[in-house]
């Protein structure tokens, strides 16, 4: 069990109880017990949002809930633009005229509301004390051709960043991290979600027509399929390449290494990224603007794995980025089930550089629970 010292006198102790399942639900629906109304009840925080910074949690005899410790720096909690990792209130307020419906639908039907939740573990494995610790790590974008990230809660002191493409990255610092300690850090996102793609002008199209590491688009091999699968508009060339991608490669099992479009080609067929490898640089070879895109795909509020985590392919036609999925076999829909938290280049113009999710600066393991 973690240790996490003396408590200063700002220490919250938190019953975290989902109101779906928790003992209070037949209360609150009942309104009013003791003078309190059903928005007075949900006001007071139960179960709304998890707010820990280094929190350790304890076994409760309530069916199984814990109690969360919450370290927080006294910042505003309240509001968004505070350094500090607290509670933040919900996009949604409760005091909106338009709060956000259980079903994750806003009044708008081509829009949808998503909560998705993860954790980051991060261990110290040394016997001694780690000082100056950095963790950079992708949350999902903050405006894409789909999506807008409307609010960002993480349980820990914090910065947010965002680079000239778009991501958002939060950023941890831990200045002194003691032996064998292991921190737990949750994270919530708020992302509105939209079934048809914005239209935006493409400012730099060559930043996405070009080869790159895993995308040989000038191998002679993909140059020449990409000839043969060339129709006169790009909406149908890209559409070609999506079935030829869909039909010709078959599933291979998870390969920790990206070995790219390439050896989709020779081998004919690979993981998730190989099929998107493949996909961008038969669209690149044709002039059409494509990248590869990671994240993760549902229809529905989620607490997010690690092992979820998927790669896909978006091209640029019609005055919009636009979904290529042959994986899982989604051409342009269901777009608006597809949360975004990286674009594939050869070095993202930020921190985390090359890599795929995350970069620690010290001796700290991390992982994506």
């Amino acid at each position: 069990m973690d240790s996490i010292g003396p408590w200063p006198e700002e220490t919250e102790v938190r019953l975290m109880i989902p109101i779906g399942k928790s003992p209070l639900t037949p209360l609150l629906q009942r309104g009013e017990p003791n003078g309190m109304s059903r928005r007075d009840c949900l006001k007071t925080g139960v179960a709304l949002f998890a707010s820990v910074a280094f929190k350790t949690a304890y076994p409760f005899p309530m069916g199984g809930y814990a109690v969360e410790i919450n370290r927080h720096s006294g910042r505003d909690r309240r509001n968004p633009d505070s350094r500090d990792g607290g509670v933040q209130e919900h996009p949604c307020s409760l005091d909106s005229g338009d709060p956000c419906r259980n079903d994750g639908e806003t009044s708008n039907p081509t829009n949808t509301h998503r909560q998705l939740r993860f954790t980051v573990s991060l261990a110290n494995p040394k016997p001694h004390e780690l000082q100056s610790q950095t963790l950079w790590l992708y949350v999902p974008v903050a405006e894409g051709p789909t999506q807008q990230l409307a609010a960002l809660t993480v349980s820990m002191l914090h910065e947010r960043l965002t680079d000239a493409i778009g991501h958002a990255i939060v950023k941890l610092d831990f200045p002194k991290f003691p032996p064998f300690a292991t921190k737990l850090v949750s994270i919530t996102a708020h992302v509105l979600l939209t079934r048809e793609p914005v239209s935006t002008p493409l400012q730099n199209p060559q930043d996405w027509l070009g080869a790159e590491h895993f995308v040989e688009t000038n191998d002679p091999r993909i140059q020449q399929l990409a000839a043969e699968l060339k129709h006169p508009t790009d909406r149908e060339t890209a559409e070609s390449i999506y079935a030829w991608t869909r039909g010709n490669l078959h599933h291979t099992a998870y390969a920790a290494d990206v070995l790219g479009a390439l050896d989709a080609l020779r081998r004919g067929g690979g993981d998730c990224t190989e099929y998107a490898c493949l996909a961008i640089a038969l669209a690149r070879a044709n002039g059409i603007p494509a990248r590869r895109v990671g994240g993760f795909v549902t229809d529905h509020d989620s607490v997010l794995r690690a092992a979820d985590y998927h790669d896909w392919a978006e091209v640029y036609f019609d005055g919009a980025w636009r979904l290529l999925d042959a994986h899982k076999g989604h051409w342009l829909e269901p777009a608006g089930q597809y949360v975004a938290f990286r674009h594939g280049r050869d070095e993202a113009p930020n921190p985390i550089g090359r890599s795929q999710r995350f970069r620690v600066l010290g001796e700290l393991e991390v992982r994506l629970m």
